[in-house]
């Protein structure tokens, strides 16, 4: 754990690197390798595969993360960035459904060594597509970027950095809100099954939850294309609150109400990722935005990893998930204050300085 921690930082800051240094098809070729590094390492039987496995999967955790989906769509859209950034993050959604039965059912039917060797297969095989169809900046290929050619890119980002006081309450609203916002999926089926479920109900509820997920990633891009990601982010907080909420009544045994609850929760959970890149192109300039997105997209997982010990140590003293959900419903609602409220107060800042420009 000490050197995937020491690999994940050195991972942070080469993810940086590569977003400002290199090209966008160089630098997801880059992660690619990492996670495939460590994927094989897992999967062959050396001595030290656990060693450079941990320390190859630190450095994709660090520096792979969402960052390329939510930086490389901007310069191919002119326009419903918003829109174009759902998509590409409801894909990622997508993608989990559909390998988690076909890994599951190679791990039972083969070997979990097996399975890390197949993974690692098909992820050389994505980034060998990647390095040859993936380009920086669609001027690459001689081609213009999708929707009207009078919208301009710079636009899309702050006329600049947002001040030091308002990006600390940003960065530690994010923080909040990552803990339960990377956490509540991982115990749906923890919960309802402490509370008296059965373990298919419990299975049918997460796949719910993830079809929601998906779902919610599409709406919140194309509503924030409409409203405009503070009110947009709103709606979506709303209704993570709401599914947490119904969520903690998990011990009536309503069926209904657990299903209404995954399904608002899921929806509006679309935030902890989507939300990123849009928080960061109102925070930052053109040139800082790749660092914040980066930054933002860190403490929305160190959130996450802090949180993470807590819903199995309640479990332990009350018996089930119930007092674990009640505690991320109070932090998805103090995390979405904190951050929405330094969000607006930035909001404000940059349309004050474009006034003054005019």
């Amino acid at each position: 754990m000490v050197l995937f921690a020491i690999c994940w930082s050195g991972g942070n800051a080469g993810g940086d690197t590569a977003d400002s240094e290199i090209r966008g098809e160089e630098d997801c070729h880059l992660r690619h390798s990492a996670l495939r590094c460590f994927l094989l390492a897992y999967g062959f039987p050396a001595a030290f595969r656990i060693l450079w496995g941990r320390g190859a999967f630190g450095m994709r955790a660090g520096a792979g993360r969402d960052d390329p989906g939510l930086g490389a769509h901007l310069p191919v859209v002119n326009e419903h960035r918003g829109l174009a950034l759902g998509i590409c993050m409801a894909a990622t959604g997508l993608s989990v459904i559909v390998a988690s039965p076909i890994i599951t059912l190679l791990v039972s039917r083969v070997s979990l060594r097996f399975s890390f060797l197949v993974e690692g297969a098909f992820i050389f095989l994505a980034a060998a597509v990647v390095w040859t169809v993936l380009r920086s900046r669609p001027d690459c290929l001689h081609t213009e970027p999708i929707g009207a050619h009078h919208v301009e890119a710079a636009k899309s980002y702050a006329p600049r950095n947002a001040p030091a006081r308002l990006s600390f309450f940003m960065m530690l609203g994010i923080l909040i809100f990552g803990m339960p916002g990377n956490n509540l999926y991982s115990y749906i089926s923890a919960l309802y099954q402490s509370t008296g479920f059965g373990a298919m109900e419990a299975s049918w509820l997460l796949s719910v939850f993830g079809i929601a997920l998906t779902a919610g990633k599409c709406i919140y891009g194309q509503i924030a294309d409409k409203m405009g990601t503070y009110r947009s982010s709103w709606i979506l907080y709303i209704l993570a609150a709401l599914g947490t909420g119904l969520c903690c009544l998990a011990r009536n045994g309503n069926f209904a109400v657990a299903a209404a609850g995954v399904i608002l929760m899921g929806l509006g959970l679309a935030v902890t990722t989507v939300s990123i890149s849009m928080y960061a192109a109102g925070a930052a300039t053109e040139e800082a935005y790749p660092a914040t997105v980066t930054k933002y997209q860190v403490l929305s997982t160190l959130g996450a990893l802090l949180f993470g010990v807590v819903p199995g140590a309640t479990a332990d003293r009350t018996g089930d998930y119930v007092l674990a959900f009640v505690i991320m419903l109070i932090l998805t609602i103090a995390g979405a204050v904190i951050v929405q409220t330094a969000y607006h107060a930035i909001g404000k800042e940059n349309r004050k300085l474009t006034e003054g420009r005019l």
